[in-house]
């Protein structure tokens, strides 16, 4: 205070001077070791020099003008300094910032002074907990009310404010710190600048956040890893840019994944899911951070396997299924309220076989529909009205065909008009009246341009002619005049169709009844056998959606060969076995027969008299697996050799024989055994030797 004093007297003594030489003067008298500043007005200077000029004109002598004014001036003095406190510019004492870090391994670095790094870089440690103090020039910290600042803190969130040289973040907890803002009190911020900036995970430094503002990150879970805090006095050149210094999501979202259930959340732009896997998005939470800068929120929508679009849900809300194994085929987003006035939402998803879609936005369709599609993972980000939008190579979505829009027709043997027209998967023709088909002709009906385009072309086997051309969907192929029938046929899909969809066809044939299921261009019924094409069935199959049978036996040139049984041949087929073999068995007709493929192309290789159990002791009838096997068993005094049980104590053998290797009874053809299946001793064997443990037994009357 006496300094202060003596200030303010040399400054009335200076004044006075130069006021007696009719000088105006605005006089600033300031310490720059403290930077203490004393301010006298201009409006007193002219307050003294018209109190001058008043003296003068009254006589007043200058001494006792200049002793009366240096009373006056002295109170003015005291007012404006003491009272008012210098309005103008206040006093500031001069400040020193210093700060510390508490570092992950390390613990609490010494303080660092204005300027320099607090923390580390390169190490991949994350920074606790801080302190940031203003001292005077004597190490004295300042009031509390100078400086308050607070730390987001992983887990917890934003602590509440801090003070000069309170601990902000925690110590002990393993925790990072994750962003941070500071700001001065009024006093200060009037001429001082805070200037701070982070160093983050994977980021590096950060621009410079300034006066209150956040820096770092929120919502990354991204490690602060080094701080630096400047000072800088107003009205001196500031800082670089402050801009890149605080980072947060725009949005976050979370994928449900087939067999992995839910992953991590992710933010925009990054990818929700997995590619290359195979693995099915099954459902989908999006939501907007707590802090945005505009109301609003963000609604979704997916279409579901088996059960098509969902109803809308809003921010955080499950979109699709948990445990039910189901795929998303597509997937609709957009913004509502402020959010949709200033930010389009733009979205892509990542289809089984496809890749990533095209980006979409603002509530418009990714994936698809009707292709039996899974959606793998998602990307979503906000973009700002009027900035760079994401790359849009490719289709964003693409709508699928249904049964209704793929139909068929075609001219019968002995009618006048085509037959009605079917649609995908039906029956055209007839069966069990010997009528050929003559003609057909095939049409795809593509409603929206989100379809997939391409042409559908097919050809027929005409008798005594042989292959047609190919011909184009809409066109009558084959025969018109009622001379020729068809025999054969095969349908393939070009362009996009191609790309999306399989073709799938049948035949039914003469002698052979329905063949197996061709596809693509594959030819279906028969040729070089003379056997008349009956009917025949088409469907649109989407590349992952399930088949409608077996892609096999669709085409034979062989004439029908139903062996030595047909009534045998015909049941045969009804019948599938776990190996390459068939044992049919007719208890009937005492009839053994071997068949050899697969269910519904049975071939017969053996076919053999045999001898069941007598109408006391029948063989039983059913559906029945090869099992144990043996060289031969005894029966009382006789032995039965190259047994095969195929139930209980029902077995395969050879007819019975004394122990001096004679036959005991060969007859067979009748009911003779006690319930088991007699044959020939060779039969017996070969039955032994080459039919697996497994295949299936067939026994009927």
């Amino acid at each position: 205070m006496k300094r202060r004093k003596y200030q303010k007297f040399i400054a009335y003594v200076i004044g006075v001077t130069m006021l007696l030489s009719g000088m105006r003067l605005s006089v600033y008298a300031e310490e720059s070791t403290d930077n203490t500043e004393i301010v006298y007005d201009q409006e007193e200077n002219e307050a003294l020099d018209d109190n001058h000029t008043m003296n003068s004109e009254k006589g007043i002598s200058d001494k006792d003008s200049i002793e009366e004014e240096n009373n006056l001036n002295e109170e003015n003095v005291r007012e404006s300094v003491e009272e008012n406190n210098i309005e103008d510019k206040k006093y500031i004492e001069k400040v020193i910032m210093k700060y510390q870090a508490h570092v992950q391994d390390i613990g609490w670095q010494a303080e660092r002074n204005d300027g320099e790094m607090s923390g580390t870089t390169g190490q991949k440690k994350q920074i606790e907990a801080v302190r940031i103090k203003f001292t005077n020039e004597n190490g004295e910290v300042l009031d509390n009310n100078v400086l308050s600042y607070r730390v987001h803190i992983q887990d917890i969130g934003w602590q509440e404010w801090k003070e000069n040289g309170e601990i902000a973040g925690t110590t002990g907890q393993k925790k990072r710190i994750e962003a941070i803002e500071m700001k001065l009190s009024n006093d200060y911020s009037e001429q001082y600048d805070l200037y701070y900036r982070c160093h983050v995970q994977d980021y590096g430094w950060l621009g410079w956040a300034k006066n209150g503002q956040k820096s770092g990150t929120t919502g990354y879970a991204k490690r602060i890893e080094a701080i630096e805090i400047r000072l800088v006095k107003k009205g001196d050149e500031g800082l670089e840019s402050t801009e890149n210094a605080y980072r947060t999501p725009k949005l976050y979202y979370q994928g449900h994944i087939q067999n992995d259930g839910w992953h991590n959340k992710v933010y925009d732009d990054q990818m929700a899911g997995t590619t290359g896997q195979g693995k099915r998005l099954e459902a989908l939470r999006i939501e907007l951070p707590e802090e945005t800068e505009y109301t609003g929120g963000i609604l979704y929508r997916v279409h579901i396997q088996n059960i098509g679009w969902q109803s809308w849900k809003n921010n955080g809300e499950l979109a699709g299924t948990v445990g039910e194994g189901k795929r998303i085929e597509a997937i609709e987003i957009k913004l509502t309220g402020e959010m949709a006035e200033y930010y389009d939402v733009y979205y892509s998803v990542h289809l089984s076989q496809n890749g990533w879609s095209l980006y979409t936005s603002n509530g418009k369709t990714a994936g698809t529909t009707g292709l039996s599609k899974k959606v793998e993972a998602v990307k979503i980000i906000l973009v700002q009205k009027g900035q760079k939008i994401p790359g849009t190579e490719g289709d964003a979505y693409i709508q699928g065909y249904d049964n209704a829009d793929l139909s068929y027709t075609g001219k019968m043997q002995t009618q006048e008009n085509v037959n009605s027209i079917m649609h995908g998967g039906e029956i055209l023709g007839t069966t069990g009246q010997g009528k050929r088909m003559e003609n057909i002709k095939i049409s795809l009906r593509r409603n929206e341009k989100t379809m997939p385009e391409g042409d559908i072309q097919y050809a027929v086997h005409l008798s005594n002619q042989g292959w047609t051309g190919w011909g184009s969907q809409g066109n009558v192929i084959g025969c018109t005049d009622g001379t020729k029938g068809m025999e054969a046929f095969k349908v393939r899909l070009t362009g996009e169709l191609e790309r999306y969809y399989d073709i799938y066809y049948r035949a039914h044939v003469q002698n052979y009844g329905w063949l197996g299921w061709a596809k693509n261009g594959q030819p279906s019924g028969t040729t070089k056998c003379g056997y008349r094409l009956e009917a025949l069935q088409i469907i649109l199959i989407a590349k992952e959606a399930e088949k409608p049978g077996e892609n096999t036996n669709y085409y034979t040139e062989k004439k029908y060969n139903h062996g030595p049984d047909e009534t045998m041949y015909n049941r045969a087929n009804m019948y599938g076995s776990s190996t390459q073999y068939l044992l049919m068995v007719d208890r009937k007709n005492n009839r053994t027969g071997v068949y050899k493929g697969r269910a519904g192309d049975w071939s017969c290789i053996k076919y053999w008299e045999c001898a069941v159990g007598r109408p006391e002791t029948p063989t039983v009838t059913g559906i029945y697996y090869v099992g144990a096997k043996g060289y031969y068993f005894n029966s009382g005094i006789l032995k039965c050799y190259y047994y095969t049980q195929f139930y209980g104590d029902y077995l395969f053998h050879s007819v019975p024989y004394y122990p001096n290797g004679t036959i005991y009874d060969a007859l067979l053809g009748v009911p003779r055994s006690q319930g088991c299946v007699r044959l020939q001793i060779d039969n017996a064997k070969w039955i032994y030797d080459n039919v697996p443990y497994n295949t299936t037994v067939v026994v009927y009357n």
